[in-house]
C-alpha cells in the first residue's frame, strides 16, 4: 500500500434495485485496487439504503450527502482505509449530488 498515491474508483450505481445494489457493493468490495470510491446516482428508494448496508458488509465506510428534500440522486464516498469526514462545501445548489 502506498502512502502517497490514491487510487480512486468512480461507480455510477444507476438508481440501483436492492438487489442490484448488493452486487453493486461485492464488486466493489472486490477491488483491491480502491482506497476511496465516489458512488453517483444513488437512489433514494429501498436500494440506496440496501447499497450503503452492503457496502459496509464489505469494510467500506461512507459520508452520505446530504439528503434533498425531494426524491432525487445523490453521491457517497466511501473507503475501506482513509478516514472520512464531512466538510462543508458550500455548495447551495444540488449539494446532494
Amino acid at each position: 500500500m502506498s502512502t502517497t498515491d490514491l487510487r480512486l474508483v468512480t461507480f455510477n450505481a444507476q438508481h440501483a434495485a436492492p438487489d442490484r445494489a448488493r452486487r453493486q457493493a461485492a464488486w466493489l468490495g472486490q477491488q483491491p485496487d480502491a482506497d476511496i470510491v465516489v458512488l453517483t446516482e444513488v437512489g433514494h428508494g429501498p436500494g440506496g439504503p440496501a447499497l450503503l448496508d452492503a457496502l459496509a458488509q464489505h469494510g467500506y465506510a461512507h459520508i452520505h450527502a446530504p439528503r434533498p428534500g425531494v426524491p432525487d440522486y445523490s453521491t457517497v464516498i466511501a473507503s475501506r482505509s482513509a478516514p472520512l469526514e464531512p466538510v462543508p462545501t458550500g455548495v447551495d445548489i444540488l449539494a446532494h449530488r
